[in-house]
């Protein structure tokens, strides 16, 4: 690359062989007119990734540049440790995010995003529409519908704290590194969502109401993976994190989604007879209510 990137792709894939190259033939077809740098991410792949990244860095050795693990680091040091350290290497003034099982439709989503973050200097963040892949069948966002306020394209950390709105696939942000080092972000049990709240401090949130990206619904993803006790306990994992370390007033907003996630827990302890569990998340609730009240 001749000149330094104005903007980084930051690409993690493990063992996306079926959709990562969808995902890099979206960001060759970007029609921009500023410098990029690709950089994949590949955890270890076992199902030949890794040859079709290699295939893309072959042929684009300007633009393609591979971060080839010898060593599963989700599995070593964590996701977040393991996010920290990629996007550390960017060395763009903007980070676009994509993993590798989702891909850009709009080969000029890139261009819109960085122009609209050069002109307002005080947005830390540019995000836009998606559309979700599920079974073969292309759908309407379904996913964020209930948690996105459409009535407006501007938001603040107020509104994250209600819960997330933003796919992956569809974020442009200013590169900040000293959020990557973040003790909140490095523990976060949901990661995309600790980096937008971390970000929204820095700035402002636009949205582009334009669907330029497909989010994947699959068996084979991390979060599909996951049984819905398990996701339960990570949902509640990381807005314990913020309740205790968030330090802006929409903490009460976590609480609050807190105490509701806690209490359905505790019914489903009660039922099933996990009385310590139970106890535990009781005592817990109560003390939420006596510091948040409701």
């Amino acid at each position: 690359m001749d000149s330094a990137p104005l903007l980084s792709i930051c690409c993690i894939t493990f063992n996306h062989f079926n959709y990562i190259r969808s995902a890099l033939g979206g960001f060759i077809n970007q029609d921009v007119d500023f410098p990029v740098e690709i950089l994949i991410h590949d955890d270890c792949s076992t199902d030949g990734t890794r040859k079709i990244i290699w295939e893309f860095g072959e042929k684009y050795p300007d633009k393609v540049f591979p971060v080839l693990q010898s060593e599963n680091q989700y599995s070593k040091i964590g996701p977040q440790r393991m996010a920290s350290n990629f996007l550390q290497q960017a060395k763009g003034k903007y980070i676009a995010l994509c993993e590798g099982d989702d891909y850009w439709t709009d080969p000029l989503k890139l261009r819109r995003q960085v122009s609209f973050l050069e002109e307002n200097p005080d947005f830390s963040v540019c995000f836009h529409g998606c559309q979700v892949l599920e079974k073969g069948i292309l759908k309407d966002d379904y996913i964020t519908a209930n948690r996105l306020d459409r009535g407006k394209s501007v938001y603040d950390t107020y509104d994250l704290a209600k819960g997330n709105f933003v796919h992956t696939p569809s974020i442009v942000f200013r590169n900040t590194p000293k959020i990557y080092q973040e003790e909140m972000f490095l523990r976060s049990e949901v990661g995309d969502y600790m980096l937008l709240l971390l970000l929204s401090l820095e700035g402002k949130i636009k949205r582009l109401d334009e669907n330029m990206a497909v989010y994947r619904v699959h068996g084979d993803g991390v979060w599909s993976n996951i049984n819905e006790k398990i996701k339960k306990d990570k949902i509640i994992a990381y807005l314990r994190l913020l309740e205790k370390h968030f330090k802006h007033p929409s903490v009460n907003i976590i609480a609050s989604r807190l105490k509701y996630e806690i209490y359905g827990r505790m019914k489903s302890n009660l039922k099933s007879m996990r009385l310590i569990d139970f106890m535990t998340d009781f005592f817990l609730f109560i003390r939420l209510r006596l510091k948040y009240g409701g």
